[in-house]
């Protein structure tokens, strides 16, 4: 959306969430809020925005399509604290995010109030969709983990992957290149997302800090469709349908695998967002295990989808960073260890669950089309 057109978008919503006229033009300022991953970025530009707001302003707090947490983000108390200095008018202060986590935050949120029912990526699936394919048995392995851009549980998880007996021979895994300097935008810096290792430091995540920390420095690990981070990013590489055409891509390999390991975008705190890594298991007919937020797969089970928990143990949905991630890899391995034909009965008993995912997906698209 360009600016103008998200000034006018903003006024009429605020409107009806006011009960006023379309077309009343309300004193209004929108401060964009600038996410990578989980963590806010441009901190500094945000408040310096915020506070330039005349106070007789409406604010909205717009975070893009991004599901950023206010809470576990710090964005929360910095506006809070904001508001007190400045003697704002709370009421005058709403959001916009596809995050429809209610108690991550106070203010009203004019994505949920008017915009949209659901997050971008669900509705975008309709530029991607592919049929059902038999499984190439002769190619086949149990497992996928397809990895664009790194952050320490992403690159955690490939780890694990290759590294578990019950695993290394039997999955397919990607890790998108690194863009070049001269071909990304200066914002794309891989690295700074290897952080916090210590807190993962646990003997069943990593059992060797040295070890797991040199590989993490040199994954020996290519991208399956030959696709860069900055592909996402930036649209004359491969057009202005960017993300469908590089969701495809990996669509392609839907026939070679049973089950899908997935890392959401949004991980941390009061928030859910599914992005287009688990849009495409349900596009796929793929059973999904899907590192998340806490609720995640409960919000995936409020918009109608059904997850998993008559096949194998979910608990791990209620848990959050190492809890997660240990209690997920657990119930991985369980299924690791099952016999091939065991694995194909378990994905075969899957397949009710997946198309009925799928005509889920495609009724929210035909809803919002209408």
């Amino acid at each position: 959306m360009t600016e103008d057109f998200n000034h006018f978008q903003m006024n009429r919503l605020i409107n009806r969430y006011l009960q006023l006229p379309d077309n009343n033009q309300l004193p209004l300022s929108l401060v964009y809020v600038h996410v990578g991953s989980d963590y806010w970025e441009s901190q500094y530009e945000f408040v310096k925005n915020f506070v330039e707001v005349p106070l007789d302003h409406y604010v909205v707090v717009h975070v893009r399509f991004e599901g950023l947490s206010f809470s576990a983000s710090g964005l929360r108390n910095s506006i809070e604290q904001l508001i007190v200095q400045q003697g704002r008018d709370d009421s005058k202060i709403f959001v916009f995010t596809p995050n429809n986590m209610t108690q991550d935050h106070p203010w009203v949120n004019l994505f949920y109030n008017g915009f949209s029912e659901i997050t971008d990526e669900i509705y975008r699936a309709q530029e991607y969709l592919v049929p059902s394919v038999e499984l190439d048995l002769e190619n086949l392995k149990t497992w996928a983990l397809f990895v664009g851009r790194k952050t320490t549980v992403r690159m955690l998880g490939l780890w694990h992957m290759t590294h578990m007996p019950e695993t290394k021979d039997d999955c397919i895994v990607s890790l998108m290149q690194e863009t070049a300097p001269a071909h990304r935008p200066n914002w794309l810096r891989l690295e700074r997302y290897y952080d916090h290792i210590g807190r993962w430091k646990q003997p069943d995540i990593v059992p060797d800090l040295d070890a797991v920390l040199d590989w993490m420095k040199q994954p020996p690990i290519n991208s399956v469709d030959g696709v860069y981070v900055g592909d996402q990013y930036i649209k004359n590489v491969v057009g202005e349908n960017r993300n469908a055409t590089l969701v495809d891509s990996v669509l392609s390999f839907r026939n070679q695998y049973l089950f899908e390991i997935t890392f959401e975008t949004m991980t941390e705190g009061f928030t859910f967002t599914p992005s287009e890594k688990t849009v495409r298991t349900l596009v796929a007919e793929k059973p999904q295990f899907v590192y998340a937020a806490p609720g995640f797969l409960k919000g995936m089970q409020n918009l109608g989808f059904q997850t998993f928990n008559t096949l194998w143990d979910e608990s791990y949905d209620n848990l959050s960073g190492p809890e997660r991630f240990s209690a997920m890899f657990s119930t991985i391995k369980s299924v690791a260890k099952l016999s091939m034909a065991q694995k194909l009965e378990l994905y075969q008993n899957s397949q009710v669950i997946c198309q009925h995912n799928k005509q889920v997906l495609v009724d929210w698209i035909n809803k919002i089309n209408k």
